[in-house]
């Protein structure tokens, strides 16, 4: 959740060790999720598809029945060793299942941690993850993919409570979640800290990405879009990458095309994203959907956000401020550009859904 990262404006210094990273490689401070649950995430993120208005998501729709080119597919034709880590059942959300047929050759869950390893409904703990998955990079033969998909920052919120890491002096309605979430970035900088010791860490690309933010617990995602819980940290460090500040209105999606452009050469691929680094801003704009949902689209573009709602009007709201407390005001005169890029929306989620 972007709301809570010092790097992107926030001053209650619950991601130091991310906040330390982000002057290794280079930080986006516009980039927002497609969806308000992992596996959207997953979906945007590995195979560069976006969100569309259904109830189900591609990766557990077992009407959608066809191949997509993921993130792991595509570096197959490199001869890459693809693996998936997880702190819980890789079965959960049929994300094995979907990825086992889509390049991705080994899973990892919640049978490879002993009885002992702390741990809630979900899975292990962060700290718990990430030591296993460095003993799992340490064996993997180069080149290699790595998916590693953490929960501690995730309701219960419950994470070891003999962690080494600072804890944040917060009112009870607050406490858990903070915590959780500066356990997970204390979790997060001892892992960065301990690979960048191994020989693979200068010749490694490393994407740090939320799978989506925080959903407030007074707002009704049934009405409108909530911009915060869209807005997702991101982070990209790897070798001979400048560390900078990125400002573009970026997705989920631009992931596989940015990364493809860090590795060089030529690949065949299908992205529904954006290079980040090559591209031209004008390009730049973000889809998001609420998960469950089929009535509701929000996009941003520049510093307009729509919201389109299939059983009333359009509505457009001029972002004020991107920093993790997201300011929007709504616009009354609707201008040609406003109703274009409602327009330009609905093509590509149409195209999108025709490709299905």
């Amino acid at each position: 959740a972007g709301q809570y990262i010092g790097a992107l404006g926030h001053n209650g210094n619950i991601s130091p060790e991310f906040d330390k990273l982000s002057k290794d490689g280079v930080l986006f401070t516009r980039m927002f999720s497609g969806g308000t649950r992992t596996n959207r995430g997953l979906s945007n993120t590995l195979l560069s598809f976006p969100s569309l208005p259904r109830y189900k998501s591609i990766i557990n729709d077992s009407a959608v029945d066809q191949d997509f080119g993921t993130l792991g597919t595509i570096l197959k034709q490199r001869a890459y060793h693809t693996n998936f880590i997880f702190s819980g059942d890789p079965n959960f959300d049929n994300m094995k299942g979907f990825f086992r047929s889509h390049g991705f050759d080994r899973f990892y869950g919640n049978e490879i941690f002993s009885d002992e390893t702390f741990s809630t409904s979900w899975g292990v703990s962060d700290e718990a993850l990430f030591n296993k998955s460095l003993e799992i990079l340490k064996k993997e033969p180069a080149p290699f993919l790595s998916v590693i998909l953490t929960i501690s920052n995730h309701p219960p919120y419950l994470y070891p409570k003999e962690s080494r890491f600072i804890s944040v002096d917060a009112d009870a309605t607050t406490e858990s979640r903070l915590n959780a979430f500066k356990y997970s970035d204390w979790a997060l900088g001892e892992f960065m800290s301990k690979a960048k010791k191994l020989p693979l860490y200068n010749r490694t690309i490393f994407v740090i990405l939320g799978d989506h933010g925080f959903i407030s617990n007074e707002f009704d995602q049934n009405k409108s879009i909530e911009l915060a819980s869209y807005h997702i940290p991101c982070l990209i460090i790897a070798p001979d990458l400048q560390p900078q500040i990125n400002n573009r209105v970026a997705s989920q999606t631009d992931i596989i095309p940015t990364i493809l452009d860090l590795l060089g050469g030529t690949f065949i691929h299908h992205s529904w994203g954006k290079n980040l680094f090559k591209s031209k801003p004008r390009n730049d704009f973000a889809i998001m959907i609420p998960a469950g949902m089929n009535h509701i689209i929000g996009m941003i573009q520049d510093e307009t956000l729509l919201i389109y709602n299939f059983l009333s009007k359009s509505e457009f709201f001029h972002v004020k401020d991107f920093s993790n407390n997201i300011k929007i005001e709504e616009i009354i005169t609707i201008q040609p550009y406003h109703k274009e890029m409602e327009k330009k929306m609905l093509g590509y989620l149409k195209m999108a859904s025709h490709t299905l």
